[in-house]
């Protein structure tokens, strides 16, 4: 199924059978992995198929509109999943010394994903808007996904020469940034999405990638030392969470149940012990002498890297994020019994490559 049936003696149908359905797999490889967080199993160099066509693609005869979008929205997931192969290798690789070219190579995905972002027609592009095509809501939140599988990834690289960052460390804020907004981003779409939207065709991997993209949002927002970033973030956590609870009970959504079941009580619990925080910081400050004083020392807390809740946090980022983050103490509260699913949601993420090779990233 891996090889190129183009010069194959068969017939043109089983030639345009087996590209279909080999692209099928490999994106449900490639999807599966992300959401899943284990290398995938169908890499680079083990194919040669090529990219299916509109005519490998539609029936003859029966060609129409609809069906011609359809088509070129499963081709653009074929492009964007090769990309996202590159992505998930180099995230598998990293635990391996660290080689000086693979910065080079993650700016260049991040080139080839605006380049495929920008080739996109203009029935894919803006898919909240009316008219657009099958699938279009699907293929921006795949990715959205993709978009924050690379800026997760270019953080770990970041960090991977062993240095100890700390509050100078341009670079490392740089890339933390881009991960908090790749994830309000992914917050943001969902949540302008209408009954209509739900309505269309997803890969049931969504499910997965809402909750890890969820708590990525709410590890920067815990971990953030910038008042006005940390309250930008608990907003779109909290519009999420809304949003998803009506898209189950209105619209019968599926896609949702994992964040709801899994994080929506833990992510309510820690946005209101921050909300106490800010509110207990406010009275503290307006009591103090020196509110100026009081205000800047609020802002650049230290991570307590040997709190044991806050500790799965920092193990994904790959770094000690002293300075970039809070402790429960400075946060003006404690992390304990707030049932956080970090363990379940993140541990995968962090573990070594096991006997069988199936590790998280």
């Amino acid at each position: 199924m891996n090889r190129n049936p183009t010069n194959w003696g068969c017939s043109e149908h089983e030639k345009r059978l087996r590209i279909r359905t080999w692209w099928a797999v490999l994106i449900s490889n490639r999807m599966s992995a992300l959401a899943h967080g284990t290398p995938a199993t169908l890499t680079k160099g083990q194919y040669d198929v090529p990219l299916p066509t509109h005519a490998m693609l539609l029936t003859p005869g029966k060609e129409n509109v609809y069906r011609e979008q359809g088509a070129e929205h499963f081709i653009q997931l074929c492009k964007l999943c090769e990309i996202l192969g590159e992505i998930l290798h180099i995230a598998a690789e990293l635990r391996r010394p660290f080689d000086a070219k693979v910065p080079r190579e993650l700016r260049r995905l991040e080139c080839d994903l605006d380049q495929w972002e920008a080739d996109l027609p203009p029935y894919l592009t803006h898919p909240l808007e009316e008219g657009k095509g099958p699938g279009a809501c699907n293929l921006h939140f795949c990715f959205l996904s993709t978009k924050l599988m690379l800026a997760r990834t270019a953080l770990k690289v970041a960090n991977s020469d062993g240095q100890k960052p700390d509050n100078s460390s341009d670079h490392l804020r740089y890339r933390l940034s881009v991960l908090r907004s790749s994830a309000r981003e992914i917050a943001d779409f969902v949540c302008a999405l209408t009954s209509r939207h739900l309505a269309e065709w997803w890969l049931p991997y969504t499910a997965h990638l809402l909750a890890s993209s969820a708590m990525i949002l709410l590890r920067c927002t815990i971990e953030t030392t910038d008042p006005s970033a940390r309250e930008t973030c608990k907003r779109s956590l909290e519009a999420l969470r809304k949003r998803l609870r009506s898209a189950r009970d209105d619209s019968d959504w599926d896609l949702a149940d994992i964040f709801l079941n899994q994080c929506d009580e833990p992510i309510s619990r820690v946005i209101n012990k921050l909300s106490t925080s800010s509110s207990s910081t406010a009275i503290a400050a307006a009591a103090s002498p020196h509110p100026q004083q009081h205000a800047q020392e609020q802002m650049a807390p230290a991570i307590n890297v040997e709190d044991v809740v806050l500790q799965p946090l920092q193990q994904d980022f790959a770094f000690d994020l002293a300075g970039f983050g809070a402790t429960t103490t400075d946060l003006g509260f404690s992390f304990e019994g707030l049932g956080l699913p970090f363990e379940n949601m993140w541990t995968a993420f962090d573990q070594d490559v096991d006997a069988n090779g199936m590790s998280g990233f």
